[in-house]
């Protein structure tokens, strides 16, 4: 069940992909498409109403996949930033790298280091209220 909010990620790049280039092609800088997105981000502060998992991870969803519409404005409208003058090779070769480092995931391994380093953190603090809690005459 982890796998579906990150799918509406992978989702959202697809679909706000094809968006960006069809309905703000010429648009040097698409407020109207932040705002509608920030809009379409609401429902998220709804999530702690819902005790339900299925409710909470189709929210989940939807706020991963208007994520990527964000990512993905925000670097079709820094693409358009500099004039095709200034944008030499090198510039251009930093913006493809960043949608590839994007696309592909290429944060992987530092979101691993981070996730396990949380997870040792965590598993101190556990065995720490653990063992307070059995001095402390609990359970």
């Amino acid at each position: 069940m982890l796998w579906i909010p990150p799918l509406g990620w992978e989702v959202g790049y697809f679909f706000w992909g094809w968006f960006v280039d069809h309905f703000a092609a010429r648009n040097e800088r698409p407020s109207w498409l932040f705002f509608t997105l920030a809009l379409l981000s609401l429902p998220l502060v709804t999530m702690a109403r819902f005790s339900n998992s299925a409710i909470v991870l189709a929210l989940m969803f939807w706020s991963m996949f208007i994520s990527s519409g964000f990512v993905v404005a925000a670097l079709r409208t820094s693409a358009f930033a500099y004039p095709r003058e200034q944008a030499g090779p090198r510039r251009r070769n930093r913006l493809r790298f960043l949608v590839r480092a994007a696309r592909d995931g290429a944060a992987e391994p530092g979101t691993y280091v981070r996730r396990e380093t949380l997870r040792k953190r965590f598993s101190l603090l556990r065995g720490w209220c653990l063992s307070w809690e059995r001095s402390a005459g609990g359970r």
